[in-house]
């Protein structure tokens, strides 16, 4: 039996060399891409800092810090872009510049010391994509030098062999993938390693049936996606219908679909939507909020692991000088299939907003409505039960942007996030006739004058866009500038109105002339009067959009008093640019033969010349439809002769006067402008 202290030396000695045997480098436990995959959360690229010329040339130079805001805010994975050729001899040996290669180093050391997934890959790989042929060498013994020197990294460390290699045809990637993933293995034979397909590494490209990737199972497929590129990479109008998000959901079914054809977990490399538009306006922010979440929904639903694309720019998610997080870090970070979707806010006229949603599970103990102020904190403003999807916010202050979002609580505890939606709050519209006061019948009304007022209160026009934009641009009816002068009610679409609250004079019979243009036959609309009172006007063909003709309805009885006239489009194209009321029974007086005084012409575009045969008189007056006088001239001696005056007359139907001593004639006088 051997002496105890020999025993303790042994057990000592052999310890060591089991130990050492089980934690050598084949021995550990090496992680597979499908657990990697369950462990990777959500990730961010640390973008234009080590693939700029130089770093610091686009963004500021990598700081240890990043890593820690990364891993305080719950981030798991860190994607981070190297540009290796320019610090790499132009020819053989091809030696990377060991400064170049120990910042590397030192920076994937802070991202692996967090205790983040790390991927690094080869980017602005601008000689190789332009040379295949002449370059290749060159990548070769890149990648070469990049496996050994990491080759004793945790696995936690991938690495990605080439980003976006447009103008290379499939036969390239895929001679370039087996190629360089075989020189890889030589020193890293179960590194998980990240493949594309061509071009702009695109969904498609990497499920192209072209695309062979190598027989490995430690593989990761990878695509980027700022699809649709007009919105998510030109910031180019709104994004959230129906057709959008199926779009974006169809393009992840389809990686799923592959991945399990395959049996190749897939990355999400990049995705985003620019803050700037290509006229450096901000993009619509409402929508990016919506593009974000449908991302992350169907990231997480089809198990595909991702990276938001983060520039210090346009895409910008972390502000790395400043130590803050842009408003969609949030949407990345917590949003779920498990948040509501569909999330709306709508302004009203009495200066609430109504938030509805779509709720998508079933397991909510309850849901809070958060809301708050722009650069302020969120705070909770009330909640519902399950199965609600509506909540009315009446206390906000008018003139002020608020942000709202749906928080849902689970029977497990859990949280998810929605995304919020910024609206801003405007006083109440009160509904009002145009120029304050009614407009006169009667008189001349101008098609765009129909009262203040929302959509659905005083007008209702097809779309919320005020096309032609020429005047009272705040509302969705379309109104475009005439040629001549004025505006003119345009681009009408079946079932739109406008109401014009209008006071008429007297009850008697109007003829109404409307000043109408079209470029084609069949246009219809309605004018209604709101007691009872109705006429359809056909619009005909006038060669033109701007070339007006006039269609006149012949005696519509109309009673004394305020009311409200719609004008409801039937069907066709046409614009309208006025509407002319005129009593008909005083413009029959002023016809009538027995009459003592003739005005010409009638109707005037300025002078008309007043001729009273068999009546002398001496003063002239003009009365307006609102019963003021508006002209009045007293002559030295009385006249029966011909007397031409020129008065300074606007549009509109007027009461003209002349008298001499007690007597007095009256006749009705039309001035056209």
């Amino acid at each position: 039996m051997l002496p105890e202290r020999r025993m303790q030396m042994l057990m000592k000695k052999y310890t060591g060399i089991i130990l050492a045997f089980m934690f050598s480098p084949g021995m550990f436990a090496q992680i597979t891409p499908q657990q990697a995959l369950e462990q990777m959360g959500r990730g961010i690229n640390m973008g234009n800092t080590l693939e700029a010329p130089e770093e610091g040339s686009w963004a500021p130079a990598a700081q240890e810090y990043f890593f820690e805001d990364y891993k305080t805010a719950g981030y798991s994975t860190v994607r981070i872009p190297v540009r290796w050729y320019t610090h790499t001899e132009e020819s053989a040996p091809y030696k990377i510049s060991e400064s170049w290669m120990n910042r590397v180093e030192t920076i994937v050391d802070w991202a692996l010391n967090q205790g983040f997934f790390v991927i690094i890959n080869a980017h602005h790989s601008e000689p190789v994509k332009e040379d295949y042929e002449g370059q290749k060498e060159r990548w070769d013994s890149i990648w070469s030098q990049v496996a050994v020197r990491f080759k004793d990294k945790p696995d936690k460390l991938f690495f990605e062999l080439m980003n976006e290699p447009n103008g290379w045809t499939v036969d390239n990637v895929n001679a370039y993938n087996h190629r360089v993933l075989g020189i890889v293995r030589k020193t890293n034979p179960t590194r998980i390693v990240v493949l594309a397909g061509n071009n702009w590494s695109s969904a498609n490209d990497m499920v192209n049936p072209e695309v062979i990737f190598p027989d490995d199972p430690y593989l990761f497929g990878t695509y980027h996606s700022y699809d649709p590129w007009e919105f998510g990479g030109q910031g180019k109008g709104t994004w959230g219908t129906a057709a959008d998000k199926n779009a974006i959901a169809s393009m992840f079914t389809k990686v799923r679909t592959w991945s399990d054809q395959t049996a190749i977990p897939v990355l999400l490399g990049e995705f985003g939507s620019t803050y700037v538009n290509d006229d450096g306006g901000d993009s619509d922010l409402n929508s990016r909020f919506r593009h974000y979440a449908c991302f992350v929904e169907n990231a997480i639903k089809n198990k595909v692991a991702f990276t938001v694309w983060d520039d210090n720019g346009w895409f910008q998610v972390y502000m790395r000088q400043t130590r803050k997080w842009k408003e969609w870090n949030d949407i990345i970070l917590h949003y779920s299939p498990q948040s509501v979707t569909d999330f709306t806010a709508e302004m009203q006229p009495d200066s609430s907003v109504i938030l509805s949603w779509v709720n998508q599970a079933s397991t909510y103990d309850s849901l809070t409505i958060q809301r708050k102020l722009a650069g302020g904190n969120y705070i909770t403003i009330g909640s519902v039960v399950p199965g609600v999807n509506r909540f009315t916010d009446s206390t906000l202050a008018t003139g002020r942007e608020y942000y709202f979002r749906v928080m849902t609580h689970q029977s497990d505890t859990a949280v998810s996030w929605g995304y919020p939606q910024i609206i801003n709050a405007v006083a109440p519209v009160i509904r009002a006739p145009f120029n304050t006061a009614p407009l006169s019948i009667p008189g001349t009304i101008q098609a765009e004058e129909f009262d203040k007022g929302d959509e659905g209160d005083a007008y209702h026009d097809s779309d919320p866009e005020n096309q032609g934009g020429a005047f009272r641009s705040n509302t969705g009816v379309d109104i475009e500038a005439r040629t001549d002068g004025g505006f003119q009610l345009a681009y009408v679409e079946p079932d739109e109105w406008l109401e014009f609250t209008v006071n008429i004079d007297k009850t008697t019979d109007y003829i109404i002339t409307a000043h109408v243009a079209s470029a084609e036959d069949g246009g219809t609309f309605r004018m209604v009067f709101e007691r009872g009172k109705a006429r359809i006007w056909t619009v005909p063909a006038t060669g033109d959009w701007q070339q007006n003709t006039e269609v006149t309805q012949d005696k519509l009885r109309l009673p004394e008093g305020q009311q409200v006239m719609r004008i409801e489009i039937i069907e066709g194209a046409f614009n309208i640019d006025k509407f002319e009321f005129r009593d008909a029974n005083a413009l029959a007086l002023n016809k009538n033969k027995t009459n003592h005084f003739q005005l010409y012409p009638n109707p005037t575009s300025g002078s008309i010349s007043v001729t009273s045969p068999g009546f002398r008189f001496n003063r002239i007056e003009i009365i307006g439809a609102d019963g003021r006088k508006v002209y009045r001239e007293f002559l030295p001696v009385p006249v029966s002769e011909t007397l031409k005056i020129t008065p300074p007359l606007s549009t509109g139907i007027y009461i003209v006067q002349i008298g001499h001593d007690d007597r007095m004639l009256s006749g009705i006088l039309e001035v056209k402008k």
